[in-house]
């Protein structure tokens, strides 16, 4: 069986990565390569915030979730 390993991107960030991605090879297959190279930066960097990832929730009663991909410091 293969699994799946792709990166699941949030469906809101579509409609700014999708444009973006398409005028950066745009930018590439007309030799622009400087502006090229900075919006493939931005893309991967839409690409990255982004992304959806499978989070595993901890079921105890009481707990506090982050809403973000980072760690709870102060309640």
């Amino acid at each position: 069986m293969i699994k799946n390993t792709g990166m699941p991107i949030a469906v809101e960030g579509l409609k700014l990565i999708i444009p973006l991605a398409i005028f950066t090879v745009l930018l590439f297959f007309f030799d622009w390569l400087i502006v090229g190279f900075i919006l493939l930066a931005i893309t991967m960097f839409m690409l990255f915030f982004f992304r959806d990832p499978d989070r595993a929730i901890a079921h105890v009663y009481g707990a506090v979730v982050s809403r973000g991909d980072g760690m709870v410091v102060v309640i």
